[in-house]
């Protein structure tokens, strides 16, 4: 599975930035009311920046200039990115979303492979004998060793909602 889901990312990264289409950016930027100059650092590089640096496991702002063979610095880039609106990132990935979600409910597949939607959770609960003996306690407190549980569900990525889903002990921290 390690090694589907790293080839799935690796064909991702090769490919990163045919996700994003340049006017798509310019219009959710638009659409935010922000205000650009022309220059190397616009909203659409910014952007694909952004994305690059978030693929390549949230790497540092001064090593993704030179991922992307930019000549800029990393403190140049890291301010651009502070000039893009929140919402205009938000537009995108609603609308990346719904188009990715059309794929796969038309085809069942992204890239050639399924895909799915999975989230998870831990709560607490009540401390009683009953609840301690099935979810146990975590090693990690030294005070109170309330029982804690953890949730995660599963479910195809075009309905939006976990299908499946399974509980258990919340794992040591």
């Amino acid at each position: 599975m390690r090694a589907s889901i790293a080839r799935i990312v690796d064909q991702f990264k090769q490919s990163w930035s045919q996700e994003l289409e340049d006017q798509a950016i310019r219009t959710a930027c638009q659409e935010a009311g922000h205000e650009w100059r022309d220059r190397k650092l616009d909203p659409v590089t910014t952007v694909r920046l952004f994305l690059l640096q978030i693929l390549w496991g949230n790497t540092a702002c001064n090593h993704v200039p030179r991922l992307a063979a930019l000549e800029v610095t990393g403190s140049a880039y890291c301010e651009a990115r502070g000039r893009l609106p929140l919402e205009v990132l938000q537009v995108l990935l609603t609308r990346c979303t719904a188009r990715m979600t059309e794929c796969v409910r038309e085809t069942g597949r992204w890239l050639g492979h399924r895909l799915f939607m999975v989230d998870g959770s831990s709560f607490s609960m009540p401390d009683t004998d009953e609840l301690r003996e099935h979810f146990g306690q975590p090693g990690g407190q030294k005070r109170l060793r309330i029982p804690h549980g953890a949730l995660v569900g599963a479910g195809p990525f075009w309905q939006r909602a976990v299908s499946e889903g399974d509980h258990g002990s919340a794992p040591d921290e």
